[in-house]
């Protein structure tokens, strides 16, 4: 599999991330623990963590009980795999798609991925793809309509300017960006989440969002 100059840059970046992150402390984790105890306390849900990162999150959902698949880029998953061997991960580019097959997943979760990618209207296919009927999809992105993210887009332009090269992400969503795509893919979205290092601001200015999705019928 070739990568490209973009995908590669991508790969670099979040190899070098330090493996205690905060991956469990996030808020969109703790919505997705959350989710589960009061969804699947009878069972064993099965879970595909798409940018499953350092690892530390897919590890704790396995002593809860899930079964879970993580799915991210080479080195990412070969660092990860050092620090967790017993955990089932998959290096492979989702670019390309995801490669389980199909109506195997009781939730699909994803994490800050979805901007990274070339096609976000193909990765949301392939969840429709994996998932089970009547599963569930759990995304946080950038807010696109936060005025701190959108104040950080301007600073990152205007380093740009001044030659300063970063990594931006490819594409960023509002909330009703969002639901439309999930609904063209029949997921339907049943709570909605925003979240910020800021206190006391506007719940809805929130850098970041999250949504839970249901799959309905087509």
């Amino acid at each position: 599999m070739i990568h490209s100059d973009y995908t590669k840059q991508v790969e670099q970046l979040f190899s070098n991330v330090p493996y205690e992150i905060g991956q469990i402390e996030t808020p969109w984790a703790r919505e997705l623990i959350n989710f589960l105890l009061r969804t699947f306390s009878a069972s064993r849900p099965a879970i595909v963590d798409l940018g499953c990162g350092a690892g530390a999150l897919d590890n704790y959902l396995t002593t809860i009980g899930c079964e879970v698949i993580g799915i991210d880029l080479t080195s990412i998953v070969c660092k990860a795999k050092i620090k967790y061997p017993a955990l089932k991960m998959l290096p492979f580019d989702l670019n390309y798609g995801i490669p389980i097959d199909d109506n195997v997943v009781d939730i699909a979760y994803s994490a800050h991925a979805i901007g990274y990618l070339k096609d976000p209207n193909f990765f949301i296919s392939e969840i429709r793809r994996v998932t089970k009927p009547n599963s569930h999809v759990i995304l946080a992105t950038p807010n696109s309509t936060s005025p701190l993210e959108i104040m950080r887009d301007i600073k990152k332009h205007l380093r740009h300017l001044e030659g300063v090269r970063g990594l931006s992400q490819r594409s960023k969503f509002s909330f009703r960006s969002l639901k439309k795509l999930l609904a063209l893919h029949h997921f339907e979205i049943v709570e909605h989440y925003y979240y910020s290092n800021r206190q006391n601001i506007i719940q809805s200015f929130g850098e970041t969002m999250l949504v839970i999705g249901t799959k309905v019928s087509e």
